[in-house]
Order: C-alpha cells, then structure tokens, then sequence
C-alpha cells in the first residue's frame, strides 16, 4: 500500500535524524536530553471547529511522548525550537459531517495519509474520526521508529494497522414484534426473539436468521357462535444485508418456516360440532427491508414479510348433515416485522462493530 510506504519511508528519516543528533552531541561534556517530537495539526474552519479540535486533540494525544500544537490554517506555524514536526495535519471541517484530512511528514511534506470521512452525525462526531486518524498515523510512525531501534536487522517490521473495524463472524439477538394477515381484516399481532449469526466482509453481510414469534389469538365469527385461531411461526432464513450508507442497511432473506395454528372451537352453538385442530403448516419465507443503527450495540430492523403456504389447511364445523367451511389459511401470507437488536461480539452490524479504540 502507497501510505504504508510513505509511514515507512518517514519512520526511517525519523530513525536517521535520531542517530545523526546523538553523534552530534557525543563530544560534549554536558548531557543533553532528547525533545519529544512535535505534531502540528491546522484546522480549515471556523474557531469553534479550532476549539473542539484543541480539546479532543488534548485529551487523544495525551497517550504519546509528542509536543503538540493546533493552529488554525493561514497562522504561523508554532515552531517548536526550530525544528520540523513529525507530521503536518491538514483538517478541513467547513462540512463539519464530511470532514477533509491530510497527513503530511513533516520534513519533507510528503503525504502520508489522505482521508476523505463521510456521514458523520455532527461536528463533535466529526472532530472525533479526523483527530482519530491523525492520531494512528503518528502512533504508527513512533512505534516504527521505536522497533528499528530496538532490532539489530535492517529490515523493518510492517507498522500497526490502524484501528478500524474488524472483519470476521458476529452474532445479533433482539426482540421482534410481528404483524401477520391471515386475509380480510385478520390483522394478528404477535412477539418473540431473533437470533443472526452474520459474516462480515465489507460492504455486503451474509448471514443466517432464526426467528420465532406466538401471535394473538384471531376471533372466528360464524352465525350464533364463534371460534378462535391463535397462531405460532419459526422461521429459518439465510440472507445478505448490503451497506447503503454507514448508518442504514439494505436486508433480504429467503428461507423456511414452520408455522402451528390451533383452532379452539369451544364457543360454536349448539347443534353443531366444531373441530378443534392443531395444524403444521411448511411455509417458503421471505422478508426484505432496511437495517439502521440506534447507537452502540444497538440496531433496529424494519422488514416486510411474505409467506407461501405449501398446503393451506381448511378449518369446519358439522351442523346437523351439513359440512361448513369456518376458516380457511390463505396460501399467500405478508406481514410486518419490526426487530430490535444486539450486537454483544466484537464485530458489530454498523461503524461501531470494531473492537473499542
């Protein structure tokens, strides 16, 4: 990679001009103590953009042996006794969501780093990502310069990459609320639980859902009597969630289901009987919808559903030498299914999956 390159080439001239200062120094009788390296950051904004890098600059890059100077872009530099910086740092908040950063070293100008961050929420989230990634380069370059050091071969180790988010299996579990149509104004409402076991691999996610839901009973009218059917759903389905943004997910699954219905007939009037069943019904399952961070672990999912039923069931009672139908199960079943979830691994669904800084 070219910015791995341009890290390793600055480490190097880091190392060089350190080796070169000692020996200068060696005839001297008086000891000298080496000056930490310095870090100028300017700022293309307004000054409260230049305040709350000040401040968020601060407190992140209070962790390194550095000299540390912020200035706004178009002042002088804050030359720290004539010497050159590690890194120049260039970052251009006039859209404080989409902020601009560029790293340059320091001697010799050559940039290291160029990052464009985009679908920031506000000027604090976006102060925060731009000082994040200057911070890593200069961590990146001290731990270079310290290893070279430290080992007595000429070859360099590569650097740390910087911290991003990780790449590999994640879990989400969450609880559902479901809305199913049986058909006519058979509106049945219902809850349950989502588990996801989900691969990450950039912009696409495959992954594998089981979600199971008990639903409210329906109310079955028929003449001067009534019935009611109560349904349950278990859905197994494999899909891929593809990125739209860093916030929202595009989601679509086509899978399996099970679904139970259990009719109580126990109100039908007299001179009739009704047949109390418990049916199992294989379904072909479907659902395609949006995925949208909530902040943190969290994550919502809205979802369209639609089910096929393999062999819909006809439900009926007998009065005197006459058959009725009391219900019959439509082969084409949509619904709504709205999930809240959890990502308690590592590897999250949105920008904050990665492991914490």
């Amino acid at each position: 990679m070219r910015w791995l390159a341009r890290l390793l080439t600055a480490a190097a001239a880091l190392g060089t001009a350190a080796t070169v200062n000692a020996e200068s120094a060696a005839p001297s009788s008086a000891p000298t103590v080496a000056m930490p390296p310095w870090v100028e950051l300017r700022v293309v904004g307004d000054e409260t953009a230049l305040s709350r890098v000040r401040v968020t600059a601060a407190e992140l890059f209070a962790r390194l042996d550095v000299r540390l100077s912020v200035v706004a872009d178009g002042e002088g530099s804050a030359s720290m006794a004539g010497d050159s910086p590690l890194v120049l740092a260039y970052i251009d908040l006039r859209v404080p969501t989409a902020p601009l950063v560029d790293v340059d070293d320091g001697r010799t100008r050559q940039e290291l780093m160029r990052r464009n961050l985009r679908d920031l929420s506000s000027l604090e989230t976006g102060v925060e990502a731009a000082v994040h990634v200057v911070y890593t380069t200069v961590e990146s370059l001290l731990q270079l310069a310290k290893t070279e050091r430290a080992s007595a071969r000429p070859r360099t180790p590569p650097p740390r990459a910087p911290a991003g988010p990780l790449r590999g299996t994640g879990l989400d579990v969450g609880a559902l609320f479901r809305l199913l149509s049986l058909g006519d104004s058979h509106l049945v409402p219902g809850a349950g639980a989502a588990v996801e076991l989900r691969t990450d691999a950039g912009p696409v996610q495959a992954e594998l859902s089981l979600l199971g839901a008990l639903h409210t009973a329906s109310r079955l009218d028929f003449g001067d009597g009534s019935a009611s059917l109560r349904p349950y759903a278990l859905r197994l389905l494999p899909g891929v969630s593809a990125r739209i943004s860093e916030q929202l997910l595009g989601a679509v699954g086509v899978g399996v289901g099970l679904d139970h219905f259990v009719l109580d007939a126990s109100d039908a009037p007299s001179g009739s009987k009704g047949h109390d069943r418990a049916v199992f019904e294989p379904v072909l399952a479907s659902q395609l919808g949006l995925r949208f961070a909530l902040g943190g672990a969290w994550f919502m999912s809205v979802l369209g559903t639609l089910d096929v039923d393999l062999a819909p069931t006809r439900f009926v009672i007998d009065r005197a030498s006459e058959r009725q139908v009391l219900f019959e199960l439509p082969r084409w079943r949509g619904g709504l299914l709205l999930v809240a979830s959890l990502s308690p691994t590592p590897v999250r669904r949105f920008s904050g999956r990665g492991a914490e800084p």
